[in-house]
């Protein structure tokens, strides 16, 4: 008689005496999903790597959320390492688009929030960079828009929109 695979859903791995995932294993899902670290009371909670359609997962787990440092590769080439907080970007981290530009710094909600740097790397803006305050995904407070030529745009932006240009003699 030959072994028949597994019906999906299936855990292998260890189990408390509820016999809950509890400990180190693997859960297969049958939209072909797949978790492989550490499980507490059935939940995915400490290091663990998740497989999904969209990419791919490892870092720190606490109640079957992404919560505390880890990095996440989707299948377009894009990544972010850093921070999570209840599934989503939160704290400190960074993310590297496929066509090369970059965000380092501050995030909230999966949203650019607080203090960062963005790099361009590709287009009309190859070479330029901006160091300053972001909310909710813009440009917005103080910061120094510095273009590849040399040149910089400091003061105060608003949606990613300098409203208010601090007098600089040097750079005009």
């Amino acid at each position: 008689m030959v072994n028949d695979p597994p019906s999906l859903p299936y855990y292998s791995g260890e189990r408390n005496k509820r016999n809950e995932p509890h400990g180190t294993g693997t859960y297969f899902w049958e939209n072909g999903n797949t978790y492989e670290g550490q499980w507490k009371y059935g939940n995915r909670h400490g290091q663990g790597t998740y497989h999904c359609a969209e990419g791919h997962y490892e870092g720190e787990w606490m109640d079957n959320e992404r919560t505390g440092l880890g990095k996440f590769h989707d299948l377009k080439g894009n990544r972010y390492e850093g921070e999570w907080r209840n599934n989503k970007q939160h704290g400190r981290g960074t993310y590297f688009w496929a066509d090369g530009d970059r965000y380092e710094g501050e995030w909230k909600n999966g949203i650019r929030h607080g203090r960062g740097k963005y790099y361009w790397t590709n287009g009309r803006c190859k070479g330029d960079r901006f160091e300053g305050e972001w909310k909710e995904g813009h440009r917005t407070g103080r910061g120094t828009y510095y273009y590849a030529n040399g040149k910089k745009k400091k003061g105060t932006w608003q949606d990613g929109k300098l409203i208010q240009e601090d007098e600089d003699p040097e750079n005009k």
